[in-house]
């Protein structure tokens, strides 16, 4: 092979393999995809009671007995929410919880010398337990994150001859969407 014919052959394989000696990105292919995303968040309200059980200690005729507890309300509600309290049961009781005496030593009624009540949120001064529904608190926009907060306070008072025994009674507190 003469040397034209070997320079004529060298600048072939040299231009074949230039081309292809290209970087790869000159020739890539693109292609996107959009991935759209829906969630349904749906409307929530929980109401809760730091303890369920509160023991308010002894009551004496010159000592009322007093505790509580923290009520928290969530709510992602953008009208916000009413909170109410009601007692579920007019006195507190006795022995035989079942039977509920009008009066008697074997209950402390709402009113009177012996006498129960409470107070939480707009409802800042101690009154009687009610069977009907209260409201403590009414909102008009979704909760704090870490929920909207009412100190529950219980007070017992006892006249001298208020029978000696446990008593017991109970409230349901209700969270309703506006």
């Amino acid at each position: 092979m003469s040397k034209m014919t070997k320079t004529i052959a060298a600048l072939g394989v040299v231009a074949g393999l230039g081309v292809a000696a290209m970087p790869l990105s000159s020739y890539a292919l693109e292609d996107t995809e959009t991935v759209n995303l829906t969630v349904e968040v749906g409307q929530s309200i929980e109401i809760t009671a730091k303890e369920t059980t509160v023991d308010l200690g002894e009551a004496t005729s010159s000592k009322m007995a007093e505790g509580g507890t923290v009520i928290t309300v969530h709510t992602n509600n953008e009208a916000g929410y009413n909170a109410t309290i009601k007692a579920d049961q007019p006195r507190l009781l006795s022995g035989d919880t079942d039977a509920i005496p009008s009066t008697g030593a074997s209950a402390i009624p709402a009113n009177g010398t012996s006498a129960w009540g409470y107070k939480i949120g707009s409802i800042t001064d101690y009154v009687a337990a009610s069977t009907t529904a209260q409201s403590f608190a009414n909102t008009s926009a979704v909760s704090a994150q870490a929920g909207d907060t009412y100190d529950l306070n219980f007070a017992v008072s006892v006249a001298p001859n208020q029978a000696a025994g446990t008593y017991t009674g109970s409230v349901t507190l209700t969270a309703t969407a506006n």
